[in-house]
């Protein structure tokens, strides 16, 4: 199945995406264990307490690990969505491209020679490959079917000018979804990122205030992971 340039870019996007994804729960997940292990040994609580960060400030770092985790969620379910709509997309297209042909071989089998008339359905141009062109130029054939004598000559070809209009529908509709849903994963996106933002900046913030607090007893910042 022919794939779009857009489709391909957004399967490379997803890609390098999930790398930066991964990057940003292994991140969550160090400021959480760090937290953790500030607030389960209350000898190192005390002393980061000392420098801002007590337990009222930590439970709000927590809370931004949450954030993180779960616009991570929503996006990933936005990218599951957005595949789903790609996909349907680009089955929609190549089922109306189809449909198209069959029209157009109708209108050639209903009017044999007839050059003009051929044209004057449609035949005069090219198929756009543009989808918003392609859609514009499927629905004008089949205003132009429609009127008398057309859609009987047509019809005594056996073209199906309700299953074409059906088949044309589908492929508007998937691809009105696939924009909803590719709106929604940039959103997501960017969601993502700001709960990313937010919770970096308060982890630099922590960390420094912890290794300050620390600096006179170096033991207890092995079990964060950090060092002076």
């Amino acid at each position: 199945m022919e794939e779009t340039n857009t489709e391909v870019l957004v399967k490379k996007t997803v890609v390098s995406r999930a790398d930066q994804d991964q990057e940003q729960a292994n991140f969550a997940g160090e400021v959480a264990r760090q937290v953790q292990g500030v607030l389960g040994s209350p000898e190192t609580a005390a002393l980061v307490a000392r420098r801002s960060y007590d337990a009222t400030k930590l439970a709000a770092g927590l809370a931004l690990v949450t954030a993180l985790t779960a616009t991570r969620a929503t996006r990933q379910e936005t990218l599951g969505n957005l595949r789903a709509t790609g996909e349907a997309r680009t089955d929609g297209f190549s089922k109306a491209k189809a449909a198209v042909t069959d029209y157009r071989e109708s209108v050639r089998l209903a009017y044999p020679g007839d050059k003009a008339l051929q044209q004057s359905l449609g035949l005069s141009e090219r198929v756009p490959q543009d989808q918003e062109k392609f859609l514009i130029y499927a629905r004008s054939c089949a205003m132009t079917a429609k009127k008398a004598p057309h859609a009987q000559a047509l019809e005594d070809t056996g073209f199906e000018l309700v299953g074409y209009e059906s088949t044309i529908a589908a492929f508007a509709t998937a691809r009105t979804h696939f924009v909803v849903a590719e709106q929604a994963a940039k959103s997501a996106t960017l969601g993502r990122d700001e709960a990313f933002k937010q919770l970096k900046t308060w982890a630099t913030s922590f960390r420094r205030a912890t290794r300050l607090a620390l600096k006179a007893h170096p033991e207890l910042l092995t079990p964060l992971g950090l060092s002076l």
